[in-house]
Formats: structure tokens, sequence, C-alpha cells
């Protein structure tokens, strides 16, 4: 076991609390009439209920088992014993996974914060609803969903790094391992395109509601997700 396998259990525990913030609405979902200025068919729809908690649960399945791995092999528990375990280690893919993962759900978090009772997962015009501008809004228009991107890319980076549970324990290396982790980078590619496909809907919604005030924000703070960029 390399000496450095022990640093991975801190990582894999901070993602696994990052992904449940990111991934767990700060709100009830909102009713029908506070969503209806946005019409019936919302772009993430499915994603923006069940999807979180197919975030999570996928976190919790892959780095709860390599974390419970890892334990077991510095603990000599007869259960560390499979060679697999012994493969694991830390890839600058991970690396770089996991500190998407962490910023992505501390980026959450302060929208959330900043947000209040406002944030819903669910496109949404909430009782008295106030636009928003400080903080990470002053940033980019959409912070939340930068959140929701780098949790996203950086939850497939850690899965499928090299020294990863799914790849040393030949997990992918059977046909109906190939195509259940076909499926899952799939759906989250699909899933993250949806959300970038959300942004000028919600836009061109609160710029109807807010006005001047929106175009004003909107002049100030001119990308939607990327600085300079987008």
């Amino acid at each position: 076991m390399s000496s450095l396998l022990p640093l991975k259990v801190p990582a894999l525990v901070a993602a696994i609390i990052s992904e449940h913030i990111a991934w767990t609405s700060p709100n009830p979902a909102p009713s029908e009439k506070e969503s209806e200025k946005f019409g019936k068919k919302d772009p993430v729809g499915f994603f923006s209920t069940v999807g979180p908690r197919i975030g999570m649960a996928s976190g919790w399945l892959t780095h709860g088992g390599e974390t419970l791995a890892i334990l077991a092999r510095m603990m000599d528990s007869p259960l560390g014993s499979a060679q697999w375990i012994g493969r694991l280690r830390i890839h600058p893919a991970f690396v770089l996974g996991a500190a998407l993962v962490v910023f992505g759900g501390a980026v959450r978090k302060a929208c959330y914060n900043t947000m209040g009772h406002y944030f819903t997962y669910q496109l949404a015009l909430v009782k008295d609803h106030k636009l928003v501008t400080w903080g990470p809004y002053s940033v980019v228009r959409h912070p939340s969903y930068v959140g929701a991107l780098a949790v996203s890319t950086g939850q497939l980076l850690m899965q499928f790094a090299p020294g990863s549970m799914l790849v040393e324990s030949g997990a992918l290396d059977s046909p109906t391992g190939k195509a259940i982790a076909g499926f899952w980078v799939a759906y989250v590619l699909f899933s993250m395109m949806t959300v970038i496909k959300r942004v000028p809907k919600e836009d061109e919604v609160m710029r109807k509601e807010f006005g001047e005030q929106w175009i004003e924000w909107s002049k100030r703070t001119r990308y939607a997700l990327v600085p300079f960029i987008y």
C-alpha cells in the first residue's frame, strides 16, 4: 500500500460531504403558481428532482466504498486483503476531481446562503421575490449552476481516475460493468447540458420580471457561468 494512500480518505470524505451539500435542496419545492411564469416544461425537469438523489447515491457507493476499502487495508482487516485494494493510489485526475467537488459544494452552499428562501431547485419566482445581485451573484449570474457543473465533473474524475476503486477492482472489465459505466457517464453529461440550456430561459423570465433592474445587473455581471467566456 502506498504511504500516501491514507491521504485519500479525507479527500473522499470531503467529497461525500460536498456532494451532499450540492445535491440537497435548502428549501421545499415551489408551488405550481410560483413556477407558472417559467412554463410547464422545465428544461431540467427530472434532473432537478430525482437527479440530485442519484448523484448523492453514486458518491456514497463509490467514494464510500473506496474509503471503507482503504480503512480495511490500513487496519489489516481480512476485508482489506483483496489484491485490487493494494493498487489504489492517488492520481492527478483524482486530485483535480476532488478539488472540483469541494469547490462546487462550497459555491452551492454560498448560493443557498445568499439566496435564502428564494433558492429552489425548480425554476420559480416565490412570493415577494427579490433579485439577488450580491455575493457569488456579483461574479456570474448563475453561480449555483457553476457549482453543480463543477461537482458533476469532479465526481466523474474521482470515480474513473486511474487508481480508483472502479478502475482497479475490475468492475469496468465486464460488458455489464462497461455498460453501466457508459450509461452513468452519458447521464451525467446529458444532465450537465440540460443545466446549461436552462440558463437563457431563466435569464429571459428574470428580465421580464425585474425589467431595468435585471438589465443593469446584467451589464455589471456580464457572464452567465464563466467570466470572459460565457
